[in-house]
């Protein structure tokens, strides 16, 4: 299996995030919502379409992918595509920007 450009954005945003993302004492290193949501986001772009998928990539409950899916779909970042009886999640070019800037202040920080 061969490398494309979504494999190798997937791993650098994957190898900055994870630079970025130190574990807080009182919290034990838990995520945050923000982080949470472009995870979410994240998974999306790189081919994730079904919630379940989505819910897996983005390593989150049923419920948080949910609530999470919902709240980004409300505020334009992701679309719902009606998919038969089910439902698909596309990024919208406002949620690929988001996901953008989030990477570059990533980079920002950590350089």
């Amino acid at each position: 299996m061969t490398s494309g450009p979504a494999d190798e954005s997937e791993e650098q945003f994957s190898g900055i995030f994870a630079r970025v993302r130190k574990p807080r004492p009182n919290l034990q290193g838990r995520r945050s919502h923000t982080e949470m949501m472009v995870h979410v986001l994240d998974a999306i772009r790189n081919g994730a379409d079904k919630p379940t998928r989505v819910m897996y990539k983005a390593n989150l409950s049923w419920s948080a992918c949910q609530n999470f899916l919902g709240h980004l779909a409300e505020r334009g970042f992701v679309r719902v595509v009606p998919d038969g009886p089910r439902r698909r999640y596309e990024l919208t070019p406002s949620g690929s920007e988001v996901l953008s800037s989030f990477t570059r202040v990533a980079e920002a920080i950590i350089a």
